[in-house]
């Protein structure tokens, strides 16, 4: 075999690695996005507020996740609609209606190849403030 066929395999060996390694690497657990600082609320609940997209990522090992949520509501306000992706695909959709906390709990699927899920959560329109909902400590069994 020729030495430039062999630095030509080896190059597709470390490009395949390199992709390998992207899909799935160990430091997305800590990578989180759309999330404004943590803050103390009156009841003493720690939280923090989304804009009108959050993601962030949670082990795959979970098989359900509880997320606390509310946002805020001034009189004639409409409902708030927020909806929750677990690797793109759709895992709870809920309207909220006041400003007082709600746990959506999801299911997770099954096993899956990756060592994390991405969690998304959208909401349909933002508060003064570009305030989407606040998000409190989130549980994983």
């Amino acid at each position: 075999m020729s030495a430039k066929r062999v630095s030509w395999l080896a190059g597709v060996v470390v490009l395949l690695g390199m992709l390998g390694y992207l899909r799935d690497p160990a430091w997305l657990i800590g990578i989180e996005s759309g999330f404004r600082p943590w803050e103390r609320g009156a009841d003493g609940t720690r939280s923090r507020w989304t804009g009108g997209h959050a993601s962030f990522f949670v082990p795959s090992t979970a098989a359900w996740l509880g997320v606390p949520i509310r946002t805020t509501f001034a009189a004639g306000d409409s409902p708030v609609t927020v909806t929750v992706t677990v690797d793109d695909r759709p895992a709870a959709s809920v309207e909220l209606h006041d400003d007082r906390w709600r746990r959506l709990t999801l299911a997770l699927a099954g096993p899956t190849t990756r060592r994390v899920r991405r969690i998304d959560i959208r909401v349909d329109r933002v508060r003064p403030g570009n305030r989407g909902v606040a998000i409190a400590d989130v549980e994983l069994r």
